[in-house]
């Protein structure tokens, strides 16, 4: 038992050491499982949201904000996965990796679609302004309510359009860079003499003299490689630690827990000893109650034998005893039937007479459902009785059935009549339109429940006229349904030729905007991050 105890605790401590390494691991790796920044920088959709207007439309406001305001960055991203990683941790590492924000001055809002959770990072340079709360305020109140309805382009795009106002307007001051201005004619039109200065924008193609070197994540940013893996190797070492620790106490643990089921199983073979002992009891009961009922059993065979021998005495004394005694049994059994059948004739005697039907003749179809049951309790009753006990039945059960058969046929011309007068109300007044098909058709349902009997006194021609009615009142319907159906098809082509005509009008905007853009910021052709090291803090929640 000892053995198997440290071999436990020496698997639990390969667990708790596989978990050190795996956190380290992770730890290692976590940044690599970050993508890196699209040419966009400013929008980087990897989660396929954004159409490419919207993308243009919030480069445009983020690209202008970083002119403006001295290289305050304000970064969208969307991802289909964390791969595992909490958003808080994954934005924490876009953010350092993509270097958001000259002197923290960034922010970066990060979808998952897989996991729906959006995240606000914001830099330690806006910390102070933009606190943790305002930051949970502002995805509360600007996109939220998009994302529950799964219009994640439209909630991203209100959430970057608002902190890009509030920033605007938080940090309005005078410019180190103008920004370009569009013409009337879409050709940008640059402010006179704009002073150059150090803060960088766009990643130029070419480096003139000009031109002022763009500043990735990877130049301004301090480097944390080897505090990281100091930060490392303390947790190695505390988990080591613990792990020894943890060691000695679960093999004390072990130990008192083996004492204990050392005392459990001793009880344990007590209380099965003490079981056993009851069992004994109860099994010697049951060996004497079955002695006292095989002496019983005994007693009645000599009882038996006993009658046996004293009945064939009898016989041999008065012959024929055996027909007396079975012509007493059958005078028995005819007396209980003949009792039997007298019960019957007591109950439905009256079945054979015509008091039920006049009874019925007298009240109207309202008095069918009494004299229906009357006479279906009797039949059945009749049935149930065996073919002795009919023998002795005065009840004419013949006269019975005829007399029932003429109270159905009464019934199915009552109700013939009355559905015929329903049938001349409706021919004569109605016309065949779809507002009366309704009628028509319960009208024909009420026909199919008939039994062939009452549909014999119907009047075919009314037939005839409610099918001619029922035909063109259903043909009207169907015309207007195909009429209906045309109508929808037609409305259908007509959006899917405005969707189209909306889809080329868009693409050619698009058109317009990349050429736009390529004349605002010279031939360069993609943006990068100022440096920005660390989100400072920011809020997250779930859609």
């Amino acid at each position: 038992m000892n053995e198997r105890i440290i071999k436990k605790s020496k698997r639990i401590s390969f667990l708790i050491l596989a978990l050190v390494f795996t956190f380290i691991f992770v730890e290692s790796i976590g940044e690599t499982s970050i993508p890196e920044h699209t040419k966009n920088f400013y929008v980087n959709d990897f989660g396929n949201v954004f159409s490419p207007n919207q993308i243009d439309e919030m480069m445009d406001r983020a690209v202008k904000l970083a002119y403006k305001d001295n290289g305050i960055q304000v970064v969208v991203s969307t991802v289909e996965t964390l791969n595992g990683l909490t958003i808080e941790d994954y934005a924490n590492l876009m953010y350092e990796k993509y270097g958001i924000g000259k002197d923290d001055k960034g922010i970066l809002i990060l979808l998952s679609k897989k996991e729906r959770k959006i995240r606000v990072e914001v830099g330690y340079g806006l910390e102070s302004y933009i606190t943790d709360s305002k930051a949970g305020k502002f995805i509360q109140d600007y996109a939220i309510s998009y994302l529950k309805n799964n219009q994640f382009d439209l909630g991203l795009m209100n959430l970057q359009k608002a902190f890009v106002n509030d920033l605007d307007k938080k940090f309005e001051s005078p410019k180190a860079t103008e920004v370009p201005v569009r013409s009337a004619s879409n050709t940008i039109e640059q402010a006179p003499e704009p002073v150059v200065t150090s803060v960088p924008v766009t990643r130029s193609s070419t480096n003139t003299a000009n031109e002022t070197k763009p500043v990735t994540g990877s130049i301004d940013a301090p480097t944390n490689k080897n505090n990281d893996f100091s930060l490392v190797f303390i947790i190695a070492t505390i988990g080591f630690a613990v792990l020894f620790i943890v060691e000695a106490f679960i093999i004390s643990k072990q130990k008192k827990k083996y004492n204990s089921d050392c005392e459990d199983y001793e009880r344990r073979i007590h209380n099965e000893k003490a079981n056993n002992e009851e069992l004994i009891a109860e099994n010697r009961k049951l060996n004497s109650s079955l002695e006292s009922q095989e002496n019983s059993y005994n007693k009645l065979s000599k009882k038996y034998d006993t009658l046996k021998d004293r009945f064939n005495r009898a016989s041999k004394l008065h012959e024929g005893l055996d027909l007396e005694i079975d012509r007493m049994i059958q005078k028995e059994i005819d007396d209980r039937n003949r009792e039997i059948a007298a019960k019957f004739d007591s109950s439905y005697g009256s079945l054979s007479t015509l008091e039920h039907l006049n009874s019925y003749q007298a009240f109207g179809s309202g008095a069918f459902s009494a004299f229906d049951e009357q006479y279906k309790n009797g039949f059945n009753a009749y049935d149930a009785l065996s073919s002795e006990q009919r023998k002795y039945v005065k009840t004419d059960m013949r006269e019975a059935r005829r007399i029932y058969n003429e109270g159905l046929l009464r019934k199915s011309k009552e109700d013939a009549e009355e559905y015929n007068n329903s049938l001349k109300e409706c021919t004569s007044t109605c016309s065949a339109t779809e507002s009366n098909l309704r009628r028509f058709l319960r009208l024909w349902e009420i026909y199919n429940t008939m039994d062939s009997q009452t549909k014999s006194f119907v009047d075919s021609s009314l037939i005839s006229s409610l099918n001619d009615l029922t035909d063109r009142a259903e043909a009207k319907k169907q015309a207007r349904l195909e009429r209906e159906a045309e109508e929808r098809r037609r409305r259908e082509e007509e959006e899917e030729e405005r969707r189209r005509r909306r889809r080329e009008e868009e693409e050619e905007e698009r058109r317009r905007q990349q050429d736009s853009w390529s004349s605002s910021f010279s031939d360069s052709s993609s943006f990068g991050g100022f440096g920005g090291d660390s989100g400072g803090g920011g809020a997250s929640a779930s859609f």
